[in-house]
Protein backbone atom coordinates (compact mmCIF):
# COMPACT_ATOMS: atom_id res chain seq x y z
CA UNK A 1 0.00 0.00 0.00
CA UNK A 2 2.10 3.05 1.21
CA UNK A 3 5.31 0.93 -0.34
CA UNK A 4 4.27 1.99 -3.76
CA UNK A 5 5.93 4.15 -5.69
CA UNK A 6 2.58 5.00 -7.11
CA UNK A 7 -0.29 7.44 -6.12
CA UNK A 8 -2.01 5.62 -3.30
CA UNK A 9 -5.99 6.06 -3.52
CA UNK A 10 -8.11 5.97 -0.61
CA UNK A 11 -11.76 4.47 -1.75
CA UNK A 12 -14.87 4.68 0.71
CA UNK A 13 -18.44 3.47 0.62
CA UNK A 14 -21.11 4.57 2.96
CA UNK A 15 -22.11 2.04 5.41
CA UNK A 16 -24.62 3.70 7.31
CA UNK A 17 -25.51 7.96 8.38
CA UNK A 18 -27.96 9.80 10.46
CA UNK A 19 -28.04 13.49 10.36
CA UNK A 20 -24.83 14.62 12.66
CA UNK A 21 -22.64 11.20 11.28
CA UNK A 22 -21.69 8.35 9.37
CA UNK A 23 -19.86 5.07 9.40
CA UNK A 24 -17.82 4.40 5.85
CA UNK A 25 -15.20 1.52 4.81
CA UNK A 26 -12.72 2.17 3.09
CA UNK A 27 -9.42 0.50 1.92
CA UNK A 28 -6.28 1.15 -0.91
CA UNK A 29 -8.88 -0.60 -3.72
CA UNK A 30 -12.25 -0.87 -4.33
CA UNK A 31 -11.73 -4.90 -3.67
CA UNK A 32 -10.23 -4.24 -0.51
CA UNK A 33 -13.30 -2.29 1.40
CA UNK A 34 -12.43 -3.96 4.79
CA UNK A 35 -11.80 -0.83 6.76
CA UNK A 36 -14.04 1.49 8.80
CA UNK A 37 -13.75 5.02 10.29
CA UNK A 38 -16.91 7.06 11.71
CA UNK A 39 -16.49 10.91 10.54
CA UNK A 40 -19.30 13.40 12.38
CA UNK A 41 -20.76 16.79 11.38
CA UNK A 42 -17.97 18.43 14.04
CA UNK A 43 -15.42 16.72 12.04
CA UNK A 44 -14.28 13.92 14.40
CA UNK A 45 -12.85 11.15 12.76
CA UNK A 46 -12.61 7.95 14.33
CA UNK A 47 -10.74 5.04 13.33
CA UNK A 48 -12.91 1.53 13.81
CA UNK A 49 -11.20 -0.77 11.98
CA UNK A 50 -7.78 -0.62 9.92
CA UNK A 51 -8.19 -2.10 6.32
CA UNK A 52 -6.41 -5.84 5.49
CA UNK A 53 -3.48 -6.12 3.68
CA UNK A 54 -3.07 -2.58 3.63
CA UNK A 55 -0.23 -0.21 5.81
CA UNK A 56 -1.47 2.54 8.29
CA UNK A 57 -3.97 4.91 6.64
CA UNK A 58 -4.87 7.32 9.32
CA UNK A 59 -2.74 10.06 8.00
CA UNK A 60 -4.17 10.23 4.96
CA UNK A 61 -7.85 9.72 6.12
CA UNK A 62 -6.85 12.60 7.88
CA UNK A 63 -6.39 14.44 4.56
CA UNK A 64 -9.73 13.26 3.03
CA UNK A 65 -11.61 14.38 6.17
CA UNK A 66 -9.79 17.65 5.24
CA UNK A 67 -11.24 17.39 1.63
CA UNK A 68 -14.81 16.66 1.85
CA UNK A 69 -15.02 19.03 5.60
CA UNK A 70 -17.45 21.45 4.19
CA UNK A 71 -20.11 18.53 3.34
CA UNK A 72 -19.45 16.66 6.68
CA UNK A 73 -20.00 19.92 8.45
CA UNK A 74 -23.04 20.14 6.73
CA UNK A 75 -24.09 16.63 7.29
CA UNK A 76 -23.70 15.78 3.40
CA UNK A 77 -22.31 11.94 3.81
CA UNK A 78 -21.54 11.38 0.04
CA UNK A 79 -22.17 7.37 -0.80
CA UNK A 80 -18.83 6.78 -2.57
CA UNK A 81 -15.73 9.59 -1.69
CA UNK A 82 -12.16 9.12 -2.55
CA UNK A 83 -8.73 10.31 -2.46
CA UNK A 84 -5.49 10.61 -4.58
CA UNK A 85 -2.31 10.72 -2.08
Amino acid sequence: CLERMVKLMIYCNLKESTPVSATYYYGDTVSNLSGEFAVTRSLRLEVIKQPEKCGELTYWLGQLLYKYRNDFANGKFREKIAYEC
